[in-house]
């Protein structure tokens, strides 16, 4: 396998080795992928344990471990410096509570390989990224730092801005056809994103900055995307339906399942009805049921 046209994986994880092992095997199930490096910042000696096992299991994965809890950022910063060393042409930073398609990889690298003015993909579809206003809202919420309550009828600045703007916004513009997807312009904020080479190389050149903006790592990224790349409105895709989903045990963000779009591993999620009855199947009858077994235990 040549390195041209392959991925190579940073997972990170913190005492969540079930979810990260069911989200390794999703990613490992793609032919492209090259290499996965799992990042642990200090998890128990248990979750170290299955960890070690899974890596035990297939010859591309690498445990790193740190040997204290070193923080979100700081990971994620050792993770990105990390990837930018290799020489794939893609590379993936991903969460550990994302499930992947089965064939993500060949349709990520087609999708990048025919957007030459983008930068990075989303592989999860977030109902944020295709509202209306989503573009505009992060605008206003990253890159002035202002959020408007309605409540109150006034902006109320809560966030250090990052500064500039978008020359277009992103959602402003018609998606385009890409094989059997749907690709959107999107302001994507969320820690799971797929980078081509040649940008990841010149972010990484930059990536202190990101702890000027603590609890915000996500969105400076997403920013960091569009400022490097001249503020471009087609530096961030993402396809629909969406390569990558959330788990619904609560994580890092929390019951985001409930909030994605449309998923091509299921019937179900793939489409905005059956996404919708899916949804309410969840809150009216799934989550309670959870918490009855939680009360008999």
């Amino acid at each position: 396998m040549t390195l041209e046209s392959t991925i190579a994986v940073a997972v990170l994880t913190y005492n969540r080795s079930k979810t990260a092992i069911r989200s390794i095997e999703s990613i490992i199930a793609s032919p492209k992928v090259d290499s996965i490096y799992i990042f642990d910042d200090g998890s128990s000696d248990r979750d170290i344990e299955n960890l070690e096992f899974l890596c035990n299991k297939y010859t591309n994965l690498k445990l790193i471990k740190n040997k204290k809890n070193i923080g979100y950022a700081e990971n994620l910063i050792q993770a990105l410096e990390y990837l930018a060393k290799l020489d794939n042409e893609f590379l993936f930073i991903c969460e550990s509570d994302m499930l992947l398609t089965d064939k993500w990889g060949e349709c990520a690298i087609d999708i990048l390989q025919h957007s030459p003015d983008s930068v990075a993909l989303s592989p999860m579809l977030h109902r944020d990224q295709i509202k209306k206003n989503s573009s505009r809202y992060y605008q206003n919420v990253y890159m002035y730092g202002e959020f408007y309550n309605d409540s109150l009828g006034k902006k109320i600045y809560t966030k250090k801005p990052f500064g500039s703007t978008y020359k277009v916004l992103p959602n402003q513009l018609k998606p385009k056809k890409i094989g059997n997807y749907k690709v959107f312009y999107s302001s994507n904020s969320i820690g799971t994103i797929l980078f081509k080479k040649a940008f990841l190389k010149i972010l990484i050149k930059n990536i202190n900055e990101i702890r000027n903006y603590p609890k915000y790592e996500d969105g400076w990224l997403s920013w960091a995307c569009f400022a490097f790349n001249n503020f471009s409105p087609k530096s961030i895709i993402s396809p629909d339906p969406g390569m990558a989903f959330t788990f619904g045990g609560k994580g890092l963000h929390g019951y985001a399942i409930l909030t994605n779009a449309r998923w091509n591993g299921s019937f179900w999620w793939r489409y905005e009805i059956t996404a919708y009855f899916s949804r309410i199947f969840y809150q009216v009858v799934l989550l309670p049921f959870r918490a009855y077994r939680r009360l008999l235990k």
